[in-house]
């Protein structure tokens, strides 16, 4: 299944499961939904992965339907016909400076990045409120902080854990493996910064922090599963 497929599918499970003569609480939301922070090489897509098998074991209606979605959200916005931003720009995650902006903007045609951020998370922002979704990156916490069936998590490791990970990734050496994460975490950091005036590894903007440096990614899940059993009351 192709990226943009998966969002396709994901959009068609919430039109089934929704009442569609009801309009969507842009305030409240329906379901529950994830956010996944994480520092580069942390396990933010295995955590994903491990939460999704979690909840087709437990085979409970609450935990059926479940997407995950990251990829995909720069996919659409970059395919949308009002904007022009290269896919690649989406996928780094980076903020450029306004003359990087001006530049790009001349010699390929790219949409200032304040308005393709802008666009991508009110769509993160939609997708929320529909639930039952885990949003990798992209400030998804800071996006969706007030809504209140979200759970927001945050990935660390020590960097020479994180570099080995991402060095076997990369299929290359540990010297880029190191280079790679500076340059993720600073871009990621700078996107929260400028966007929200906030600083992406401060705990308090996260339900739980973990650090997989010492713990599994299958127990990181199961606490997350934990968590989110907490929402159904709120539901109910």
């Amino acid at each position: 299944m192709t990226d943009i497929s998966k969002l396709h599918t994901y959009l068609k499970t919430m039109a089934y499961e929704q009442d569609l003569n009801k309009p969507v609480d842009l305030q409240g939301g329906h379901n529950p939904f994830i956010t996944i922070s994480r520092e580069t090489g942390a396990g933010g897509h295995s955590l994903a992965a491990a939460l999704l098998k979690l909840m087709a074991k437990h085979g409970t209606k609450s935990l059926s339907g479940w997407h995950v979605l990251d990829q995909e959200i720069c996919e659409k916005v970059a395919a949308e016909p009002g904007l022009k931003v290269s896919l690649h720009r989406l996928l780094s995650e980076e903020y450029h400076s306004q003359i990087e902006d001006m530049i790009v903007e001349m010699f390929a045609g790219d949409t200032p990045q304040d308005a393709v951020a802008r666009r991508m998370f009110a769509m993160m922002r939609t997708l929320a409120t529909f639930g039952k979704v885990i949003l990798i990156g992209r400030a998804g916490a800071f996006v969706t902080q007030d809504l209140p069936l979200g759970i927001h998590v945050r990935l660390v490791a020590p960097v020479s854990v994180r570099i080995r990970r991402m060095a076997a990734v990369m299929k290359t050496d540990e010297n880029q493996a190191r280079r790679f994460i500076e340059a993720q975490d600073e871009a990621r950091a700078k996107l929260v910064k400028v966007f929200f005036n906030g600083d992406i590894a401060d705990p308090l903007y996260y339900h739980a922090t973990f650090n997989t440096g010492r713990l599994s990614i299958e127990n990181a899940a199961e606490a997350v599963l934990g968590q989110l059993h907490k929402k159904e009351p709120v539901l109910r």
